[in-house]
């Protein structure tokens, strides 16, 4: 045995126990954040809502594109019942989907991703609120 692995594990053991120290704070942060914008929101006029933002340095509207490879059985729940990602209205004017978590599985790995507040998802290939008599694209990530 490598009288560097001792070392080693010490180094790993030390970085990993700081990225989850972040990881907390972080966590710790953003909800505070979320829970100060959530006050804001009901306290600001809707008008000054966006100026208000931009103030803060914070975007209207941001997006997260969220497409692990090998992903699929996409689900999502709406209205508190899950979902097969492909079960949507035909013809339903549109590929946008309200909703309150998403649900994957990458092999053996259940992946589920819960949002502080409602989110909009919408397939990745396409507009991004074009409308479209048909279902969504559904299909395995490729990359």
């Amino acid at each position: 045995m490598s009288n560097r692995l001792p070392t080693l594990l010490d180094e790993i053991r030390d970085a990993h126990n700081a990225v989850t120290h972040h990881l907390q704070t972080a966590a710790e942060r953003v909800r505070a954040a979320g829970a100060a914008l959530v006050e804001a929101k009901t306290l600001c006029p809707h008008v000054s809502w966006a100026a208000w933002l931009a103030q803060a340095g914070l975007p209207e509207a941001s997006f997260l594109t969220f497409t692990p490879q090998g992903a699929e059985d996409w689900r999502f729940r709406k209205l508190g019942l899950w979902q097969p990602a492909e079960r949507t209205a035909r013809r339903g004017g549109g590929q946008l989907q309200a909703v309150e978590r998403l649900a994957t599985r990458i092999g053996t790995t259940a992946v589920e991703v819960v949002p502080w507040i409602r989110h909009w998802l919408r397939p990745t290939v396409g507009d991004l609120c074009g409308t479209n008599p048909n279902r969504p694209a559904l299909h395995k990530a490729s990359g």
